[in-house]
């Protein structure tokens, strides 16, 4: 929670401060900026539900583990970390998705901002102050997918031992949030 916050609030403030700095200069290409983060965060969310279900599926096999290696049975092993394995390709695989394609979004952004700007009686400095804004919501977008990735790989451990920086307060806070959303597995 230490580290999240302050680079969530930190991201979140600079990108509204970008978008909205983009209004004074250019509405079109603010425009483009919020549509932009908006198809970003629908395919981060997609992918970040994704994310969880391949994270507690991994979880799962990893708390079989001992009971596996105690059985000492080769096949079962192997089959245990081939799932494994694949399980962790797949997460991987879903986290690409929202680096690449955020990164690919951003970059048009960059290139429809050009577009944009370039209007009649628009200075160079006024581009180059709308191509730094653009640029500040790329440096807003860096941090996300890490911390979502970081959010969704330690998320069911604080649950589990009632911790998570804050005591007990937050393992149970988790607790009542996940009984309500009707998850049982913590």
């Amino acid at each position: 929670l230490d580290t999240y916050l302050p680079q969530a609030l930190s991201g979140f403030i600079g990108t509204a401060g970008a978008v909205a700095a983009l209004f004074w200069y250019n509405w079109k290409v603010a425009a483009a900026a919020i549509l932009t983060l908006t198809m970003i965060g629908l395919i981060t969310a997609a992918v970040a539900i994704k994310t969880a279900k391949l994270n507690r599926r991994i979880n799962h096999r990893l708390e079989h583990e001992a009971s596996v290696l105690n059985g000492r049975s080769a096949p079962s092993l192997h089959r245990h970390m081939e799932v494994l394995r694949r399980l962790r390709n797949t997460r991987s695989d879903a986290e690409t998705v929202i680096f690449a394609g955020g990164w690919t979004m951003i970059a048009g952004l960059l290139f429809v901002s050009i577009f944009l700007a370039a209007e009649p009686g628009v200075t160079a400095g006024q581009i180059f102050a709308i191509l730094s804004y653009v640029l500040a919501i790329s440096d807003g977008f860096a941090t996300l997918p890490p911390m979502i990735e970081r959010r969704v790989e330690r998320s069911p451990v604080p649950l589990a031992l009632g911790v998570a920086g804050l005591g007990g307060v937050a393992g149970l806070g988790g607790f009542l949030v996940a009984r309500r959303l009707g998850r049982n597995e913590v």
